[in-house]
C-alpha cells in the first residue's frame, strides 16, 4: 500500500480547505456560452493537463497505470473550485499528481448565461498509462 509522503499530504490538506464551496450550477439554457480554457475548449485544457503532469517515480518504476476522474467546478470569476477525486486510479501517487495539476490550473474564461457569468462543473478523467 503507497503511503502519501509529508508533503503529498500537506498539498491535499491545503487544496481541501482552500476549495471553494459555492451555489449549485445553472441549468443548460440557450443563451449559455460555456467557458472557455486559454480562449478554448475543454481539448485544449485536455493537453495542458498532460503537459503537466509528472510520472511519479515510484509508480513509473513499479509499472503502476490507471485512471483518475476528477470533478471541478470553473466558478463565476473564471477560477477553478470544487476540486475533487470522485473515482481514484487505485494509485494514491497518481491521485496526487492529477490533483496537483488540476488545482494549479489557470483561470478560465466563465460560463455566461445571457450575458452573466454561470458556474459550471466538469467530470474530467485522466490516464496514466505507457504507450
Amino acid at each position: 500500500e503507497y503511503k502519501l509522503a509529508k508533503k503529498e499530504k500537506a498539498f491535499l490538506n491545503e487544496a481541501l480547505m482552500n476549495r471553494t464551496v459555492g451555489k449549485k450550477d445553472s441549468k443548460n439554457d440557450a443563451g449559455k456560452i460555456p467557458p472557455k480554457f486559454l480562449g478554448q475548449d475543454l481539448n485544449v485544457f485536455t493537453k495542458w493537463v498532460q503537459s503537466q503532469l509528472v510520472y511519479p517515480p515510484n509508480a513509473l518504476s513499479t509499472g503502476q497505470v490507471g485512471k483518475v476522474k476528477m470533478m471541478f467546478t470553473v466558478l463565476e470569476t473564471g477560477e477553478l473550485g470544487d476540486p475533487l477525486i470522485i473515482e481514484s486510479s487505485g494509485v494514491p501517487a497518481l491521485d496526487v499528481e492529477v490533483f496537483r495539476v488540476v488545482c494549479q490550473s489557470p483561470d478560465w474564461t466563465p460560463a455566461t448565461l445571457d450575458g452573466n457569468p454561470r458556474r459550471v462543473t466538469y467530470t474530467f478523467p485522466i490516464m496514466f498509462g505507457f504507450r
